[in-house]
């Protein structure tokens, strides 16, 4: 769908518009807050496929380009100074380095070994994670060719790596802010899963390349371990977990609490499609779960009957009487693919009134105390201080 233009020759027609689903012409209702325009802003946003290994998707790239999804969310990467996301695919060609996994696992994905790199880039994404349950997709040489593929780019690639020890190390960055350095490190991990481990090898070991293994344990122990020699530091943890379409799991519960009591800031996961409660624990934040951002398939909202929106996390960082302070914006967008046309865009006000209302019944008594409702030029947002 274009762009629609406002003219005095398309007055007449601009009711007409409006029904016909141009609804980002005006919003529905002015912002209620001004967007933030001081510290550094890092854009956290849940799964990214640009969807060539699904049928009938490689017709519609080639008819919209790959920028297409991007277009009703890009206003979110452009108020950012870094975006990071989760890479849900090989970068590998299927022909010359086809998959082990054919006929054994039920979606085996891949991505141009050149197109992808390329609009990654152009969209504005250098950093991502690769803890997931695609990454191994194509085996040892699909891994190696995505990292190839993402360091010629100078993509920045995290939760994957050719041993444990390379697979476990975070992503890290020192942020100036208000002329003082603060030091960012993000933890990827893909939660435990016996077929991951016993039939398909898709995690690291001291040997062996895969990617990160989350469990409560031995997350809580890097954090720990890495906090000691960094106590001034921000940690998030980004782990690839949850059941598909569904709600979080006590798994997922526990395995977030024992890394915020090891010393995290947060955890933003994502994996389940769509998005999952937010849960707080101590001073700790837990948004259980983005869901997707730019993600071309057809997706399974309705076989599921599960809420179609995904959530974008913008993180602004700040200096407040010398120390570090941390504040998030989640900013949902619906996801469903089916309604969308494969151009995920922020919620109208009714959908934001109605999620507010699940996630704060879902999301417990804290919701009501430690998130804030707004809306600013970007869209309308939850706000919850992390740190």
């Amino acid at each position: 769908m274009g762009l629609c233009k406002y003219t005095p020759l398309a007055a007449a027609a601009l009711f007409a518009l409006t029904l016909a689903g141009c609804d980002w012409l005006y919003p529905e209702s002015p912002p209620t807050d001004a967007a933030w325009t001081d510290g550094y802003k890092v854009l956290l946003v849940g799964d990214i496929d640009f969807g060539e290994s699904y049928r009938g998707s490689d017709r519609r790239i080639l008819r919209n380009g790959y920028d297409f999804g991007f277009e009703r969310v890009a206003h979110f990467v452009r108020a950012a100074h870094l975006v990071v996301g989760n890479l849900e695919t090989p970068i590998v060609d299927p022909v010359k380095t086809p998959s082990p996994l054919a006929g054994r696992k039920r979606y085996v994905h891949w991505a141009d070994p050149i197109k992808a790199p390329r609009h990654l880039v152009k969209q504005q994404i250098h950093v991502v994670s690769l803890a997931n349950n695609h990454t191994l997709d194509h085996g040892v040489p699909g891994l190696v060719q995505t990292l190839d593929a993402l360091a010629q780019h100078d993509v920045r690639a995290f939760g994957a790596g050719m041993t444990r020890e390379d697979a476990e190390k975070p992503f890290e960055t020192e942020l100036r802010v208000d002329d003082r350095s603060f030091r960012l490190a993000i933890f990827g991990g893909f939660e435990s899963a016996r077929r991951y481990e016993e039939e398909w090898s898709f995690y690291a070991s001291e040997s062996a390349p895969g990617v990160a293994r989350l469990t409560a344990g031995r997350m809580a122990e890097l954090v720990r371990a890495y906090k000691a020699q960094n106590p001034a530091s921000c940690i998030i943890i980004f782990p690839h977990w949850g059941a598909n379409y569904v709600w979080k799991s006590e798994a997922q519960t526990a395995i977030a609490e024992s890394v915020l009591t090891a010393g995290a800031d947060a955890v933003l996961g994502h994996g389940a499609h769509t998005l999952q409660e937010i849960g707080f624990h101590g001073e700790g934040t837990v948004i259980y779960n983005l869901g997707n951002f730019v993600f071309n398939t057809p997706g399974r909202y309705a076989y599921y009957d599960v809420t179609p929106y995904s959530l974008v996390a913008l993180l602004r960082f700040t200096a407040q009487d010398g120390e570090l302070a941390v504040h998030a914006r989640l900013y949902p967008i619906l996801s469903d693919n089916r309604v969308v046309e494969y151009q995920p865009r922020p919620v109208r006000d009714a959908e934001q009134a109605t999620l507010a209302d699940e996630l704060a019944t879902r999301s417990g008594d804290a919701f009501s105390t430690r998130v804030r409702t707004g809306k600013d030029e970007l869209g309308s947002f939850f706000e919850i201080r992390l740190r």
